[in-house]
């Protein structure tokens, strides 16, 4: 049976930052930065694997890091990429740095970095 992974890879974001994060979007009213947001991104089931009888599932995650220096932001990517990429325990079979991509918002004057996690479960 399919399991969403939301609440745990939450935890796992928390076990690597004290940055504020919040579910889909950083809010305009975001009271400091860096503030980082999460969302998933979709869910794959391996064919393959299901067909050995152990259903392996990737959830791919996009987690936003918004800080208001270049520096700041490298800080926090390279945190985030040193704590989880490779990362496996009782809850993950692995989770993977799939993508990294920065960026600038000059409405609000905060740089961006999108890392693109794929966590690879197994389906009870």
């Amino acid at each position: 049976m399919l399991k969403l992974t939301h609440v745990d890879f939450l935890n796992l974001l928390k076990s690597v930052t004290t940055s504020p994060i919040y579910p889909v979007y950083i809010p305009e009213t975001a009271a400091s930065f860096p503030a980082i947001c999460y969302r998933l991104e979709g869910i794959v089931r391996d064919a393959e694997s299901t067909l050995n009888g152990v259903s392996i599932i990737a959830h791919v995650y996009n987690v936003t890091i918004a800080t208001r220096t270049f520096v700041e932001l490298q800080q926090e990517v390279d945190l985030l990429i040193s704590g989880l990429d490779d990362h496996s325990d009782a809850r993950f079979l692995g989770v993977m740095v799939e993508d990294v991509a920065d960026s600038f918002d000059p409405d609000f004057n905060v740089y961006t970095s999108t890392i693109s996690f794929s966590v690879r479960t197994k389906e009870t």
